[in-house]
């Protein structure tokens, strides 16, 4: 008899493909396409993107990860939350030199429609600096961080963070106590999100 041939499944085939939508405030761009079996079990998939992937002006925008979170799909398209921005480790690295001080931060924050944050600041120095000093400019940024969680959105507050706005005003405040030689946000991380779903103006393409 002869030998019966067995079928073999082909599990790509059963798959759907849902595309992954940035938030709205990085203008509701396309920026991956995953397969899932059942659309249902992608909610609470997290997908990691550049910012170049969403901008593409400048290629240091690839050091930028940003992480968005599916919340919800609608007809194959998978929209999502920001979750969290990070600067990549080896630009991190890239940056120390020897004979200079690092001052890192960091603080919990809740933007003006109750978005709570936890924000992290790093600054770099061109030389070594004193305890008083590294105290004076954590105090810099403490202060400027808080002014912009009091004043911005959620929506805001994370634009500002990953456009480098943020970290352009604790520079040039922190270059009075010392000379600076590069300041970033270097994490934003979602604790809980705004008590209620806010407009704001998306990023340039």
């Amino acid at each position: 008899m002869p030998k019966r041939t067995l079928k073999v499944k082909d599990k790509w085939k059963e798959k759907t493909w849902l595309q992954v939508e940035a938030p709205s405030i990085f203008g509701n761009k396309i920026v991956a396409k995953v397969p899932v079996t059942e659309t249902d079990k992608a909610v609470g998939r997290t997908i990691e993107t550049t910012l170049f992937d969403l901008i593409g002006e400048d290629e240091e925008q690839y050091s930028i990860k940003l992480k968005f979170q599916i919340e919800r799909i609608e007809e194959k398209i998978a929209k999502t939350n920001f979750k969290q921005f990070e600067l990549a480790r080896e630009t991190l690295k890239s940056l120390i030199r020897k004979g200079s001080s690092i001052i890192d931060f960091y603080k919990d924050i809740e933007t003006k429609d109750g978005a709570k944050l936890r924000v992290f600041v790093i600054v770099y120095t061109t030389s070594r600096v004193n305890t008083s000093r590294k105290k004076a400019i954590r105090k810099i940024a403490d202060k400027i961080v808080e002014a912009k969680a009091n004043k911005l959105t959620f929506g805001q507050f994370v634009l500002e963070s990953v456009l480098g706005k943020i970290a352009s005003e604790i520079f040039n405040e922190s270059k009075r106590i010392s000379k600076i030689r590069y300041s970033s946000v270097r994490k934003l991380k979602v604790l809980s999100y705004p008590k209620q779903e806010e407009k704001v103006y998306p990023v340039s393409p």
